[in-house]
């Protein structure tokens, strides 16, 4: 995604394509606009004022753990004017279908597509019958907003277009992905089945090799670059398993994630060394504390 530019308003009324409005930071972005202009226009009750360097940096800090941040899927309407100048008047959209359901690459074209042209059905250049997630079964709309087209000028961006998959999912869908469960990465650390082999089969374009097995990242809600990344240096590259997972895990972390443990992974080698490692502790537990009962050794904290 991309910022929107003040310059673009009048075509985006024509395209009206979805846009991410983050919520938290109009607020700044308006403090910007004003102190900018002068510090002097902002001043506590006693007269006082602050530095425009201080300024940045409270702005700067309002940037700061954008997962934090409140956002709303928004598409624009029309352009009022008001007394504080042009306002882009936006819809905002309450519910569709959950992009992290999304089942195949396809789709993924397809919802990508629709972000970008929400009253379409269907897109000629893809042979799809993937219905439109913002139509189906009904458009739901929240109270709409106005957003002041002057802000969008300010360094603090808090509309975005050009909308993708991930975008959508990890800041409006609380990152939920039933392609990874969240983990994003996804296989096997044993031998590629299942889902996994589904969306392995679909990224690399051809026959899964015998016995194939390793993680790759997520294309749902990381991206299909990056999934397909991940499988061409998997593939190509001469790394042993103890050094392509650290890459892999450096390379969801580089893209911005929370870096994955695969600890709690599912069918990951380390996933299931926990698994048994747990299951002796209960079992060694169970046999001791039944041991004491046995001989009659009460255990007192």
């Amino acid at each position: 995604m991309r910022p929107v530019v003040p310059e673009e308003v009048g075509d985006l009324l024509k395209w009206r394509p979805l846009m991410l409005f983050n919520k938290t930071l109009l607020g700044p972005a308006y403090i910007e606009s004003i102190v900018s202009s002068s510090p002097a226009l902002v001043t506590s009750q006693g007269g006082k004022t602050l530095p425009l360097e201080v300024w940045y940096m409270i702005i700067d800090f309002s940037k700061r753990c954008p997962e934090s941040h409140r956002y709303s899927l928004v598409r624009p309407k029309l352009l009022q004017t008001s007394a504080g100048g042009d306002e882009l008047v936006c819809e905002r959209y309450k519910r569709w279908s959950p992009f992290g359901n999304i089942k195949d690459v396809r789709e993924i074209e397809m919802y990508r597509f629709y972000l970008a042209h929400p009253d379409r059905l269907y897109n000629p250049a893809l042979d799809s019958t993937c219905p439109n997630p913002f139509s189906f079964p009904s458009p739901n709309f929240g109270s709409p907003c106005a957003i002041p087209t002057a802000l969008l000028a300010s360094k603090t961006k808090f509309l975005h277009l050009e909308l993708t998959v991930p975008d959508v999912i990890n800041n409006l869908e609380d990152g939920y992905c039933t392609c990874c469960s969240g983990n994003r990465v996804f296989g096997d650390d044993f031998v590629l089945s299942g889902a996994s082999a589904r969306w392995y089969r679909q990224l690399a374009s051809g026959p899964i090799p015998i016995f194939l097995a390793g993680f790759f990242i997520c294309p749902v809600c990381v991206g299909l670059v990056h999934a397909l990344e991940s499988i061409d240096v998997h593939g190509s590259t001469p790394l042993y398993r103890e050094e392509y997972k650290p890459w892999l895990l450096d390379r969801v972390e580089s893209l911005g994630f929370k870096r994955p443990c695969f600890a709690y992974v599912p069918n990951s080698t380390e996933s299931l060394s926990k698994s048994i490692a747990t299951s002796i502790a209960r079992s060694v537990t169970i046999s001791l504390m039944d041991l004491c009962k046995a001989h009659n050794i009460r255990i007192t904290p």
